[in-house]
């Protein structure tokens, strides 16, 4: 992991406080780090040609909906 330091506002750190520009900037490199993943599966995805998508997805949500319903069993 790389430290980076970068030029703040004096205004912006009183309004907001360095914890919340931190937590802003943590959560936005989270998303691009997601988005980074999701483009990384979506290639997958499309070199995988003699997969049924549709197919999978369905028995997926199938077998979700199934663990669903067990585990409300009370």
């Amino acid at each position: 992991m790389t430290t980076i330091q970068i030029p703040i506002q004096d205004d912006l750190i009183r309004f907001l406080g360095i914890e919340k520009i931190k937590l802003l900037l943590e959560d936005e490199l989270a998303y691009q780090r997601f988005r980074l993943m999701e483009t990384d599966v979506q290639k997958a995805m499309n070199e995988a040609k003699d997969v049924d998508w549709n197919n999978e997805f369905e028995k997926a949500k199938k077998e979700a909906y199934n663990q669903y319903k067990e585990n409300k069993k009370y």
